[in-house]
């Protein structure tokens, strides 16, 4: 299997960037990078992860799915009603340690 490639969305404020780097990196041994929140280029992400739950209204889940690329989020808000379920992975934000949305986007 191919491994991917996830773009980590950096929002100002936002506290969960690194810990969600270091779980695709070193726990599911998938590559990633940082992507800053107001970027127009997603580079070569195959997937774009947003490891934020305070901050759903930046456009970078929009972008993402413009570009193609699925989207990794916290299912709070207007996302599981506003997201394409073919191509989003949600999870629980209030669970410590959910990786549903990751592992199923990595395949695992």
């Amino acid at each position: 299997m191919k491994q991917k490639k996830f773009g980590v969305v950096v929002f100002p404020g936002s506290n969960c960037d690194a810990d969600c780097l270091y779980v695709l990196k070193d726990v599911l041994g998938q590559k990633a990078e940082f992507v800053w929140h107001k970027t127009s280029s997603l580079g070569d992400a195959d997937a774009v992860v947003l490891p934020f739950r305070d901050i759903l209204t930046s456009g970078s889940a929009i972008l993402a799915l413009s570009h193609g690329r699925p989207v990794i989020a916290p299912a709070l808000g207007c996302l599981p009603g506003t997201l394409p379920s073919d191509a989003t992975f949600l999870y629980d934000a209030d669970a410590p340690g959910d990786r549903r949305g990751v592992g199923a986007a990595v395949g695992a």
